[in-house]
């Protein structure tokens, strides 16, 4: 069988996604009309923020513990009452296992319209509202969040 490798450019960092085992990372896609403001915190970069336009996606690596990817339709994320989904995760536990869940900050800004959140494995319980509920899978889960899907 052969070993499929490629690249893609995790927020800076070079990264060999498909080939690496253990590494989870969370990849974001908008099939929203509008564009989605993303913010996220990791072991490498303790708050960035990306601008994310209709019908694209990237690729967040999910390292180290107590950190999230929020998500909103609303440029000012970090002003008070701005709908928002944070996923919360803790990785690279001494368990083996990465904690995860999905909350809503001030509303959800996809009301209306959809989104999910699913595991790349049958042990990742899929997340399709903001139910505050804490799931664990292996560590080297990848997920994928889907707005507007």
């Amino acid at each position: 069988m052969t070993d499929m490798h490629f690249s893609k450019t995790l927020f800076g960092l070079g990264f060999s996604v498909g080939s690496a085992r253990g590494v989870s990372v969370l990849t974001v896609t908008n099939q929203c009309s509008e564009n989605i403001h993303v913010v996220y915190g990791n072991e490498q970069y303790r708050a960035a923020t990306v601008n994310l336009a209709s019908r694209k996606d990237f690729d967040v690596l999910l390292s180290g513990e107590g950190y999230s990817v929020g998500s909103s339709t609303d440029l000012n994320f970090y002003s008070a009452k701005v709908p928002k989904l944070i996923f919360g995760f803790s990785g690279n536990t001494a368990n083996g296992l990465l904690y995860y869940s999905i909350a809503a900050d001030y509303g959800n800004p996809f009301t209306g319209q959809s989104f999910a959140l699913t595991g790349d494995n049958s042990q990742c319980t899929p997340v399709t509202s903001p139910n505050r509920v804490t799931y664990a899978c292996s560590d080297s889960s990848s997920f994928t969040f889907v707005a507007c899907g």
